[in-house]
């Protein structure tokens, strides 16, 4: 048992727990008992301490009583009855007050003063045995304290106890010992100043309170000081301050991180300031990790050493500590005492900047809460810096650099895993064990746990383990070793989330897509846009979601793992459905917009339902277009299946999609995209193709299509000749029209140029009895480019100079673009080089005018007037094609050898894809 009187009264257990005191007249019995520490106090004399000298007559019966309730609550033998009174069974080491002295006695000062709490016996002033004890312990308590600060005087720790002894003489002004010591460390720190104003000021109030003059010892250092005597600064007083060294050894483990270690050291360099460098990430990530391999690796630029606090920012089951907390172990790190540490958090901060303005150190805060608790740890000198770890990117501490800490790649995520479970078992399965990293998302937390399960398990081979983790159902599950879990992580942060916060992760979980814009996280969620962004902001600063860009927003996917399981616990079945409805009907009333924007009036517009003419992301421009393509690019396919798989009419919702987006893509050259999506949505309708005839039939026309223009002539026919039969067999005119075109493309790729030129003639017949001019133009453009492949150039001009009065006449910007592109290479070929750069030159404007900036139809008129510029010996050429070359690449048209060939080469040869279109 521990009985506590050095502050108030306490008693506590074996196991620490506090014990209830009983109040009143029970509490002044037990503290005249322990004032006598196990001495025998007469009845008499505990009658008398407790009624105050004025005891009722059934005091002795009350006492008794009193005793009783006592033995109830210590222990029966704890309280004993002897002749000549009562006494408490208390063993030194059971006593503070006790234990304090003994260690006082042994010369152990620091032990004996961290025992203090407060006031002996505060709360007890009534005790006139309470009170000469208190008066008696205080004494020995600041006689330990100066005997301590004397041996500290001795290591020459000068420099840090002024602002500790300074505090004391202000609590103490009559105090001579502790004013003298004052003296002596400011003397020793150089501020031989400042100790005589001190002397001044305690002569001042020894007279005027007391009316005499200091005593000798301070008399005979106050002149000491004056004649500079350098018996004052003895070698043995100018020891060097302690040097911590608290950071914990580099986990065995870590793997890779070369360049991020690399940019944190360099950051950390002073230059007479204090940076501050924040490792931020998803939990899990391995950013503790890298703080500690960092630190190690700079250990040797901090000579006064390195400061360590694990905050417990995000440790689950843990409280964080709080700044004061931590303030008291730095300072105590830094030499001060326990009993000096101020209790108050604003002078606990000053005092650590004091102590840290003129030392060279490192401060390690690993796992912060937020940038409240970072704030009043850091330090006060310029040549100190700090290093925090958090999951919270710490914008609001004033200069910290932010570095965003993100999964490791498949090499290093493999060693990361061969450092647990040996290199040679993965080395036998390299297929499972490239699977096992794309599982685990090169995720640290979740690497080291697969590597645990493995060690643990060595008659596994790796691809057992990849057999349980594809089962998205359970692979949390696996990812668990001990109090150590990948849930659990993402669990911290999940919980501090405001509920509508953690509506919205639950949500974003449910639309299953790389990453999400905020208006269909907005649509999803049914929120205002606004309240959207504020939630998802939220989530970004809880490390539970990415932001890659401006309005993007993206989860690595163990946390949408993490987050459907959520969305299963908090969100009904209804509700659930009803998120996905809304997030399948906002992509669908984006694209009618796209559609609308891009072909107002369009045949193929007529298809949607008017409930998709109402909502989804407005287009007001061709940069609107783009930006969303762009943005969309790699979902396009996921939304679709997304949408497939949205109710019973799915099927034919994400043939819809497909179909509004043909012209957009098509018109940027995102020929793969049309590919994959149209291929998926086949796949999707061929379960009811009898009753979705018209969305397959848009759907091999669209993939033929790309097929041609990407130079795969076969399978473009093979799927133009399956749309165009369905047209002629149900009699749309419109559809017949349109697949006859992309067959002139496809038979033209096959080189079969004659039957080219019979399905452009009847698709021309078709379009003009339709009234529909664009697919004139396109057929027209057509018919010029089979001309140009016979090499009958002024023909081709011809009819391409004809679509180009159609367009001009009808206002259709794009394609007037694409046919001045197109007389610009007809131009270069016929020898005009001249009139050929001013049509390219106009193509590249139009360009600009209506959105094609970044799209296959700027990068060819690019490389038509970089060749017309090097034929006209202008050194601009260049520019032209290597923009050129970057557009392609960016569009996953040309691959990266083609683009090293074209960037390398004097003069590059015309890229594949280009070649396929003239």
């Amino acid at each position: 048992m521990w009985f506590a009187v050095l502050g108030p009264l306490e008693v506590h257990d074996s196991g620490g727990k506090p014990l209830p005191v009983p109040p009143t007249r029970q509490r002044l019995l037990l503290a005249a008992l322990l004032c006598s520490a196990g001495a025998p106090v007469s009845v008499d004399r505990l009658v008398d301490q407790i009624w105050h000298g004025d005891p009722p007559g059934t005091a002795r019966a009350n006492l008794q009583l009193y005793v009783h309730r006592l033995r109830r609550c210590l222990g029966a033998d704890r309280i004993v009855h002897r002749a000549d009174g009562y006494a408490i069974v208390v063993d030194p080491d059971e006593l503070d007050a006790a234990r304090f002295e003994t260690l006082a006695r042994d010369g152990r000062y620091e032990e004996a003063l961290a025992l203090w709490r407060g006031t002996p016996y505060a709360g007890l002033d009534e005790l006139e045995v309470a009170r000469e004890q208190s008066t008696r312990l205080e004494e020995l308590r600041w006689h330990a304290l100066a005997e301590r600060v004397e041996s500290q005087l001795a290591r020459g720790e000068h420099s840090a106890l002024v602002p500790e002894l300074t505090a004391l003489v202000a609590a103490h002004p009559l105090h001579e010992r502790f004013r003298s010591q004052l003296m002596l460390a400011l003397h020793r720190s150089g501020r031989a100043v400042d100790a005589l104003t001190v002397f001044q000021d305690g002569r001042r109030a020894l007279v005027d309170e007391l009316g005499i003059e200091p005593g000798t010892a301070l008399q005979d250092l106050h002149a000491r000081i004056l004649d500079d005597d350098p018996g004052l600064v003895p070698d043995d007083a100018v020891a060097s301050p302690l040097v911590p060294a608290e950071v914990p050894a580099p986990t065995a483990t870590f793997t890779g991180r070369e360049a991020d270690v690399r940019r944190i050291a360099a950051l950390l360099r002073t230059d007479g300031r204090t940076p501050v460098v924040a490792i931020t990430g998803i939990g899990g990530v391995g950013k503790s990790a890298l703080g500690v391999q960092t630190a190690h690796e700079v250990a040797d630029r901090f000579p006064d050493g390195q400061l360590y606090v694990n905050l417990q920012g995000a440790t689950p089951g843990a409280t964080p500590l709080t700044p004061e907390e931590v303030l008291g172990r730095f300072l105590r790190s830094l030499g001060v005492a326990d009993s000096a540490v101020p209790s108050r958090l604003h002078e606990a901060a000053s005092r650590f900047r004091s102590l840290t303005a003129e030392r060279t150190l490192l401060v390690v805060l690993d796992d912060a809460a937020d940038a409240a608790q970072v704030r009043p740890l850091l330090p006060g000198g310029k040549a100190c810096a700090v290093l925090v770890t958090s999951r919270q990117i710490l914008t609001e501490v004033e200069g910290a650099v932010n570095l965003g800490l993100t999964a490791l790649g498949p090499g290093e995520s493999a060693t990361l895993v061969a450092r647990q479970c040996g290199d040679d078992r993965l080395a036998a399965e390299p297929a499972a064990t490239a699977e096992l990293v794309e599982l685990c998302g090169g995720l640290p937390l979740a690497l080291c746990l697969a590597g645990a399960r493995l060690a643990r398990r060595p008659q596994w081979p790796v691809s057992a383990l990849v057999g349980r983790l594809r089962d998205s159902q359970r692979r949390l599950d696996e990812l668990q070793s001990g109090d150590r879990a990948v849930r659990t992580s993402f669990g911290v942060s999940h919980e501090d989330l405001r509920a509508a916060a953690a509506r919205v992760f639950a949500c974003l979980a449910l639309v299953d897509v790389a990453d999400v814009g905020t208006a269909t996280a907005a649509a999803a969620a049914d929120l205002p846009e606004h309240v959207a962004e504020e939630l998802l902001e939220e989530l970004v600063d809880a490390q539970l979601l990415e932001s890659p860009t401006v309005g993007r927003f993206r989860m690595h996917d163990l946390i949408r793992l993490f987050a459907r399981e959520r969305a299963t616990e908090e969100l009904a079945r209804d509700e659930r459905t009803a998120v996905v409805h809304r997030a399948a009907h906002h992509y669908l009333a984006t694209a009618y917009q796209v559609a609308d924007f891009q072909s107002p009036g369009h045949w193929r517009n007529g298809l949607a339902p008017a409930s998709l003419r109402e909502g989804g992301s407005p287009m007001r421009s061709d940069a609107d277009v783009t930006a969303w393509l762009v943005a969309e690019r790699q979902n396009l396919r996921d939304v679709a299946r997304e949408i497939a798989a949205s109710d019973s009419d799915g099927p034919a919702a994400c043939a819809l999609f497909a179909n509004l987006l043909f012209a957009s893509l098509n018109t940027r050259g995102q020929w793969y995209e049309i590919r994959s999506l149209n291929g998926f949505v086949l796949d999707a309708t061929a379960a009811d193709s009898e009753h979705l005839g018209d969305a397959r039939a848009l759907a091999h026309n669209d993939l033929g299509w790309a097929y041609a223009v990407l130079g795969r002539g076969d399978d473009a026919v093979a799927h133009l000749t399956e749309a165009l039969e369905h047209w002629e067999r149900t009699g749309h005119a419109s559809g017949e029209a349109h697949s006859r075109r992309s067959l002139v493309k496809a038979l033209t790729v096959t080189g079969r140029p004659q039957e080219a030129r019979d399905q452009a003639t009847r698709a021309l017949a078709l379009f003009r009895d339709l009234g529909a001019r664009t697919g004139e133009i396109d057929c027209l453009i057509a018919i010029g480019l089979i001309h140009a492949h016979e090499d009958r150039l002024g023909d081709a001009i011809e009819t391409h100079e004809k679509a180009l009065a159609i367009a001009t006449e009808v206002d259709d910007e794009w394609h007037r673009g694409a046919v001045l592109g197109n007389l610009g290479d007809l131009y270069r070929r016929d020898g005009q080089p001249a009139r050929a750069r001013a049509h390219f030159e106009d193509a590249l404007t139009v360009d600009r005018v209506v959105g094609n900036d970044g799209t296959y139809y700027e990068a060819e008129h690019l490389w038509g007037l970089g060749s017309t510029l090097h034929e006209l010996g202008d050194a601009h050429a260049h520019a032209c094609w290597d923009r050129a070359a970057w557009i392609l690449r960016d569009l996953g048209l040309v691959g990266a050898e083609e683009y090293d060939a074209i960037v390398s080469v004097a003069v590059p040869p015309l890229p594949e894809v280009i070649a396929q279109q003239l």
